[in-house]
């Protein structure tokens, strides 16, 4: 009397086994083919909604808004003029709360570095902490 599994039994289960392995080799691969080839990393992000110079053109009251999920608490955003040279920067660190919420608006006061805040002028945002913006103070 022979012991042990017959060839058609065996070869069965080898079939089984091969059928489970493609199956689960098939999910993993349509897991993979879902997933973005490159993810952008989260930014803090804002908009620079008014600019209003005031005094003698010395300081300006900017209307900012948080664009981004992330909160924003930087007290340092470097502001350049039109010919790239700093002028100020601009301080979170005034909103209400001490930092600038996601979709919270904050009125921030900024004071010019060297000189005065041109009618109409154009300056930038650029910080390397955030993507670079432009706005124009009235």
């Amino acid at each position: 009397m022979d012991k042990g599994v017959s060839q058609v039994i065996s070869t069965i289960i080898l079939i089984l086994i091969s059928v489970v392995a493609a199956i689960g080799v098939w999910y993993w691969a349509v897991q993979l083919a879902d997933k973005p080839v490159r993810m952008e990393e989260e930014q803090a992000r804002f908009t620079v909604q008014e600019c209003e110079i005031g005094g003698d053109n010395e300081y300006a009251t900017l209307t900012v808004r948080n664009t981004g999920t992330l909160l924003i608490d930087s007290s340092s955003v470097t502001v350049e003029n039109r010919d790239g040279a700093e002028v100020t920067y601009i301080d979170f660190t005034q909103a209400k709360h001490g930092v600038l919420e996601p979709e919270e608006v904050a009125f921030i006061e900024i004071e010019h570095s060297d000189g005065k805040f041109e009618e109409e002028g154009e300056y930038t945002v650029a910080d390397e902490e955030f993507p670079l913006r432009k706005f124009i103070c009235e």
